[in-house]
């Protein structure tokens, strides 16, 4: 016989069976205690939900948040299965939801405003019941009658200007002078250019275009200086510079010299970037002596900085790579020194003149032939910029051909 079954037939089964139903039983009942909880707290908060604004306005808020908070709880507690924490939280909650109604009660009552709107047919601000002339809009101080203050015969509903005098076409203001030039804009047939009324407030033509009105240019057509009554200033030898600045007025010349034509170089040649010698400045072997018939072309150099007083120059002096390098340097630069103070002695002033010695260090041919060394051992003058301020785009050596 299967013992499982005997189980059934065993007085056991029937305590069991009493356990169960009575376990089912509390079960049931504290189920019913937990829905009783949660719906007396669901009622409080829709209890206390329209009373917000009313709490906010008697300031009862403190006690509001203290109940809505409970109310909360009671929520929480339940979902953890704790049915007496639960309505130790909903009795709270009831206190709260009855001080929030207590201060309302005591809170004085909400004053509801009352505004009375009064017939104003004409729109003036004056009501009718006090406006004289009620279809016709007016001033407050006249009884909503128009008035007009500046006597221009325009009532000052329709006066754009009522304190100022001024014409109906004007619509009651007077006449402006946009321009500022003396003539009244209904009258000036240039009411924003100011211009002279002999002209009927325009300003003087300018055909030329030389700054100098029509009106007292003598050139109407030929731009012309002021100093000049607006005529050109004369070009006797038409070289592009005008009498009055030219030192060679009938010599055509170039403007860098007044005017005056180049001067004729027999052993050099001014460049824009450097003075061209004909041929080597000669010196005493291993010396920076110069040798007497260099002296012809460095008079001219001389003079050439006399012909041009802007330019300024680094004086380079070079050697082929022959011999010890340092010593090589070293004679470059005394070299390039004697030139300098050559020109010196020669009145050109010293700050336009900057002496370098290279050495063998810039040569221009191959040192490895005695042509290319005769060519590296040379001297130069190369311009450099001397009156270009720094980063601002000014012009640099002037008076350079």
């Amino acid at each position: 016989m299967n013992r499982g079954n005997d189980l059934f037939s065993r007085p056991s089964w029937r305590r069991f069976a009493s356990l169960l139903i009575a376990g089912i039983a509390s079960s049931l009942a504290a189920c019913s205690v937990g829905t009783k909880l949660r719906n007396e707290a669901s009622v409080l908060k829709s209890d206390l939900t329209p009373l917000k604004d009313e709490a906010e306005r008697c300031q009862a808020l403190k006690s509001f948040a203290l109940a809505w908070a409970e109310i909360d709880f009671v929520h929480g507690e339940l979902r953890q299965g704790d049915q007496p924490r639960a309505n130790g939280h909903l009795a709270n909650a009831r206190k709260h939801v009855k001080d929030v109604q207590n201060q309302i009660k005591k809170c004085p009552a909400k004053v509801i405003p009352v505004v009375v709107v009064l017939a104003d047919r004409d729109k003036d601000g004056v009501p009718d019941v006090q406006d004289r002339c009620p279809d016709v809009p007016g001033a407050k101080e006249n009884q909503g009658c128009p008035v007009d203050t500046d006597g221009d015969g325009i009532p000052d509903n329709l006066d754009r200007c009522p304190n100022d005098p001024g014409p109906s076409e004007n619509d009651g203001c007077p006449w402006g002078d946009r321009d500022k030039d003396g003539v009244k804009d209904n009258e000036d047939k240039c009411p924003d250019v100011p211009g002279p009324r002999e002209n009927k407030g325009c300003p003087w033509p300018d055909t030329d275009g030389d700054g100098v009105t029509d009106n007292v240019d003598k050139c109407v057509n030929e731009p012309g200086p002021k100093e000049n009554d607006g005529c050109p200033w004369p070009d006797r030898d038409k070289d592009g510079v005008v009498d009055k600045d030219d030192k060679c007025p009938d010599v055509p010349g170039v403007p860098e010299l007044q005017g005056c034509p180049r001067p004729v170089y027999k052993l050099i040649k001014v460049e824009k970037k450097r003075i061209k010698l004909s041929q080597k400045i000669f010196f005493a072997y291993n010396k920076a002596k110069i040798d007497r018939k260099s002296f012809a072309m460095l008079d001219e150099v001389a003079q050439a900085f006399r012909d041009f007083p802007a330019i300024k120059c680094r004086i380079e002096g070079h050697t082929d790579n022959r011999g010890n390098k340092k010593r090589n340097k070293k004679l470059s630069g005394q070299r390039a020194d004697a030139v300098r103070n050559f020109l010196v002695a020669k009145g050109v002033t010293a700050d336009r003149l900057v002496a370098v010695g290279f050495g063998p260090e810039r040569p221009l041919e191959s040192n490895k032939t005695a042509k290319g060394r005769e060519a590296n051992r040379r001297v130069e003058f190369n311009i450099v910029d001397e009156e270009k301020p720094p980063n601002k785009g000014g012009p640099s050596s002037p008076g350079l051909p």
